[in-house]
């Protein structure tokens, strides 16, 4: 159990050297976006994968649903909103002239690494198998993509794609997440460090 912590250890301080030392780098050379965050999760991702072997279905699902189909719904209305633009890319293609590739394999690459970091400090991987579940994960979030790109074709030249639907979903005041999730750390008390966890990447 002791040999087991302190491998632990020493992988959480290899990532924050990786974090480090790649931020040096990416600020020396003025990187751009795309190859900034491939140096952060990628190579800290295979790190972490190397030392310890991962469930890599779900690792590969968590990707396509959050990183791609979530990251492109955001992603879409946040670059369509001016929200943000990334102007230094790598790859000078965009999806429906709006958004770019590098944020999509941006928010893959940050997907992989959150999954793989949960999965290598936190998931006990008790139950490794994919949940019957999925599909009322893909299908919902697939749907919302399909909608979101719908309103986006009947109306391009709108100035405002869905923003006040994204300020009621995702406001920091949400009344229905805030007391379901405490009421599951209430019922279920060893979920408390996975929620702490996701509290900490919000």
């Amino acid at each position: 159990m002791g040999k087991t912590k302190i491998n632990k250890k020493v992988d959480l301080a290899v990532i924050f050297l990786f974090i480090g030392i790649f931020a040096i780098v990416s600020l020396i050379f003025n990187l751009k976006p795309l190859v900034g965050g491939t140096l952060y999760f990628l190579i800290s991702s295979i790190y972490l994968i190397l030392r310890e072997r991962k469930n890599f279905l779900k690792i590969f699902w968590a990707v396509i649903i959050f990183g791609v189909i979530f990251g492109i719904i955001f992603d879409f209305i946040e670059t369509f909103n001016k929200a943000w633009v990334v102007t230094r890319l790598v790859f000078p293609w965009k999806i429906l002239g709006v958004l770019p590739i590098d944020d999509i394999f941006g928010f893959m690459l940050m997907t992989l690494f959150i999954i793989v970091f949960y999965e290598h400090f936190l998931d006990d991987e008790k139950n490794s198998r994919i949940s019957n579940n999925l599909k009322w994960a893909l299908i919902p979030s697939l749907s919302v993509l399909i909608f979101t790109l719908i309103i986006y074709l009947i109306n391009p030249k709108s100035k405002d794609l869905l923003r006040p639907l994204i300020k009621n979903s995702l406001g920091r005041t949400n009344p229905v997440l805030g007391p379901s999730s405490l009421y599951r750390i209430r019922k279920r008390p060893q979920d408390r460090r996975r929620f702490q966890f996701n509290i900490m990447l919000y």
